[in-house]
């Protein structure tokens, strides 16, 4: 996001950019560290496409409102957004994307 900011992209424009490129390495991660036992990538991968979806408008939204609406600093804003989203992400994940155990 800095990278972005720094090139003169907005502010929310960029955090939009930054969770949608974590997206995409966030899923092999997922599986592979955090959440090994899920069920077949067929069941999983459209269910994480669509919290990912989900997510990415949350991001935007929690940023909008602590930066455009409650004029927090960028930085600020970002950390409060980024731990929101986190801590979302992980219960969307372990309740609905890969909770299916494999013995």
């Amino acid at each position: 996001m800095a990278a972005l900011t720094g090139a003169g992209l907005d502010a929310t424009l960029a955090t939009a950019s930054g969770s949608l490129s974590g997206a995409v390495m966030n899923y092999g991660l997922q599986r592979r560290l955090a959440f090994r036992n899920a069920g077949p990538h067929r069941l999983t991968a459209w269910r994480y496409l669509v919290s990912c979806i989900c997510a990415w408008l949350c991001n935007l939204a929690f940023f909008f409102l602590l930066h455009q609406i409650l004029t927090l600093p960028v930085t600020l804003s970002q950390l409060v957004t980024t731990g929101l989203v986190a801590a979302l992400n992980y219960i969307v994940y372990k309740r609905l994307v890969f909770y299916e155990q494999i013995p």
